[in-house]
């Protein structure tokens, strides 16, 4: 018998928005786990501008999200949402790298109340604020731990 770790990747594309800068429009994101760690890459239509933006995670299907991902272009923080929309409580704190249009972070799945030796299923989104950019625009996509 063969065991090993399986890399779970998801992700999803944004069209260019004329009334966006390119350098905070989301074109496309990839977000995998290893059962240990979330591996996140975000791509901008043009070199990422150091604007702050932010990356949620919905665990219950409720219209609150119950983790913030708050990135900028020095550091990005994780932190639980305590219900009344705000996020206080810092559950990890990071580094990015960041190269031209790519914006790439890494954190445990467990900053965002998850444990890959369980099955789950989140919800995630992208949301820059002073530009009102989603991704995806429609919708939000979906993270899985499957046994």
């Amino acid at each position: 018998m063969i065991f090993g770790f399986a890399l779970i990747i998801i992700g999803c594309n944004d069209p260019n928005e004329s009334n966006v800068s390119d350098g905070i429009d989301f074109k496309s994101s990839s977000v995998e786990h290893d059962r240990v760690n979330v591996i996140t890459d975000v791509i901008f239509y043009g070199n990422y501008n150091s604007k702050e933006f932010f990356y949620y995670f919905d665990h219950n299907n409720t219209s609150g999200a119950e983790y913030l991902v708050r990135c900028g272009g020095e550091a990005f923080t994780v932190a639980k949402g305590s219900g009344d929309g705000a996020y206080n409580e810092i559950t990890y704190s990071g580094t990015p790298t960041v190269n031209g249009v790519n914006y790439h972070l890494e954190f445990p799945l467990s900053a965002i109340g998850l444990n890959g030796e369980s099955e789950f299923t989140t919800k995630y989104w992208f949301f820059e604020i002073t530009e009102q950019d989603r991704m995806p625009d429609s919708d939000t996509e979906l993270l899985t731990n499957i046994l």
